[in-house]
């Protein structure tokens, strides 16, 4: 087959991530050129893309011909698999051979849902997987805490990630769409991300798996079983809340610094008391210390102190971009809510323990 080496890296740069050892069958290590397409797989999720290639038949490139393929001058390459599953691949004077497997070893799970696609904003979608999906759990046994939850009712998105101890939840809306529930894995999202689909994307999905599709990509991938949990639930009456609004900017410098004295193995909590106009702000480790006070816009009633984990607000904050944000609180044993005007964005983060 001949194909561009730019058409050539882009597929290789987008199957990152899906494409690696696997001992229990062996040609996924590999990426799938089947005529006009690259598939990767690991049968969790399977990634197709469309590419511009002319002749040959199916051939599986290894990994580690990837680099190669990098190294190589911006040129026409032409790609052979030979039967004994050696891959070979000349650019102008420069010949390189791999061996691979065969082509229909290949494993593939490609089960499209026998439904009839839902069309999503994808910039907009992607944007808020983006906002959301940190705070969804990587290990946890309840198997719906590893994903984010997709929930559309009355044409608005409700896209939501927690591990536990932070809640992220954003919203999109998407007139004329169904009302669905679905959990998508935490690793589906991030090579949904990471693909940029900004224009639409046709969703088909039925109880156990999910096809995201453009005019350039697919993704097939799998749906966690179960039920996720009711966020509306940890929400209380704005009227037991106390607000305060702050430079966002100011707020997250002060993070930083703070969680510069926590190291990898120990977490200290940072102590946070609101008197006032002011947020003062403690850590103290075995070997640093950390003290600060900022000022807050608007005045908070009484004294309250409560304990806080400096990296988990750094990243709750990460999805904000205005001047101004607003933290809202009940006591030092419930969350704080976060949110900024004319963005749809909520976090909720647990507080930590202190004595």
């Amino acid at each position: 087959m001949r194909i561009n080496r730019y058409e050539l890296m882009r597929a290789i740069d987008k199957s990152k991530g899906i494409v690696q050892k696997n001992d229990s069958i062996p040609a996924l290590s590999a990426l799938l050129i089947d005529g006009q397409r690259a598939i990767a797989s690991n049968m969790e999720i399977t990634l197709e893309v469309k590419l511009e290639a002319s002749g040959g038949t199916s051939l599986l490139l290894p990994m580690r011909a990837f680099d190669m393929v990098k190294n190589l001058p911006e040129t026409e390459l032409d790609i052979e698999q030979d039967n004994d599953q050696t891959v070979v691949i000349r650019s102008g004077k420069t010949t390189s051979r791999f061996s691979s497997y065969k082509a229909v070893d290949f494993t593939l799970r490609r089960d499209r849902p026998d439904a009839e696609g839902a069309v999503l904003p994808g910039g907009k979608m992607l944007e808020a997987f983006s906002k959301v999906v940190f705070a969804a759990d990587e290990n946890s046994t309840r198997r719906e805490l590893t994903g984010v939850n997709l929930l559309s009712s009355g044409g608005i998105f409700t896209i939501t990630a927690t591990d536990g101890h932070m809640v992220a939840i954003d919203e999109v809306i998407a007139d004329g769409v169904p009302d669905m529930d679905l959990i998508i894995p935490k690793n589906t999202v991030r090579k949904l991300i990471g693909m940029d689909m900004d224009d639409n994307i046709t969703l088909t999905y039925d109880s156990h798996s999910a096809v995201f599709e453009t005019d350039a990509y697919t993704i097939y991938s799998r749906l966690i079983d179960g039920k996720y949990i009711n966020t509306a639930q940890l929400f209380v009456p704005e009227d037991q809340l106390q607000t305060i609004r702050m430079d966002r900017k100011d707020l997250v410098s002060a993070l930083t610094r703070a969680n510069l004295c926590n190291s990898d193995d120990v977490k200290h909590a940072l102590v946070v008391q609101l008197n006032g106009q002011t947020m003062d702000m403690t850590l103290v480790a075995s070997t640093s210390g950390y003290h600060e006070i900022l000022e807050v816009d608007t005045e908070f009633s009484g004294d309250m102190k409560i304990g806080m984990n400096p990296k988990m607000l750094l990243e709750a904050l990460k999805g904000y971009s205005g001047d101004i944000i607003t933290l809202k609180l009940m006591g030092p044993r419930t969350p704080v809510y976060i949110s900024e005007e004319e963005s749809a964005l909520k976090m909720i983060v647990l507080p930590v323990n202190i004595t």
